[in-house]
């Protein structure tokens, strides 16, 4: 695969990512876009708890019995997902939001050595604290299609249209400032300390994450191109 600049880029065949950041910090909009320009599978870790609970498989009922509770998944059952969903793939692949402890981190790698592969990057994206609560103020849902996007940046107003597909747009209750405190404190007991791992395995790739999507995903082809 060639970019514009004629440079090879990475297939979606020789690349494994990991993307992390804090609450709004867009990693879902940039596993979109690396999706499209590498042709990589990418997945979050709720997708693989969602498909594990629907087919009703042991991780997936004790994944269950958690969330009923309202309680936070062990390291290990996470990490059982992850190496169930690891176990029928043989190309690159990337993962949204994992992992999210030291722990799972440096597990993971060992996973990953058992089917002798190595990680590419860690995609970190570091985005203050004040834009990411200005994000979350503004931030839309798509009734129709699922869409995020922000007042002021997408539509004019919270009572505009879907720019996507003109359907209504309404804010997830948990949405608010409040929420988002909570889980930035959960964010720098926990993942935090991911970042240290990857620093000291040369893996992390730091991305400034407070431009568009498109400057981001900018920064992150050049970040790629690098490792």
């Amino acid at each position: 695969m060639v970019s514009d600049s004629g440079e090879r880029r990475k297939s979606g065949e020789d690349i494994r990512l990991v993307l992390i950041g804090p609450p709004a910090s867009g990693k879902g909009t940039q596993a979109v876009l690396l999706r499209e320009a590498y042709g990589v599978e990418t997945i979050s870790t709720g997708a693989m708890l969602r498909a594990e609970m629907a087919a009703e498989t042991e991780l997936g009922m004790e994944a269950a019995r958690h969330l009923d509770r309202g309680q936070l998944l062990p390291d290990d059952l996470m990490l059982g997902v992850v190496k169930r969903w690891l176990g029928v793939r043989e190309g690159g692949f990337l993962l949204d939001g994992f992992p999210r402890t030291r722990r799972q981190a440096e597990v993971f790698d060992e996973v990953l050595a058992e089917r002798e592969w190595e990680l590419t990057a860690a995609i970190f994206l570091d985005t203050p604290e004040a834009i990411l609560e200005d994000r979350v103020t503004k931030r839309m849902h798509c009734e129709s299609c699922g869409a995020i996007v922000r007042v002021g940046v997408h539509v004019e107003s919270a009572g505009g249209a879907c720019p996507k597909c003109g359907g209504d747009l309404v804010k997830r209750e948990d949405d608010t400032v409040a929420v988002f405190r909570e889980r930035m404190e959960e964010y720098r007991e926990k993942t935090v300390p991911v970042l240290g791992y990857y620093e000291e395995t040369k893996k992390l790739v730091r991305i400034r994450g407070e431009g568009g999507a498109d400057v981001v995903f900018k920064q992150i082809s050049d970040g790629l191109a690098a490792v």
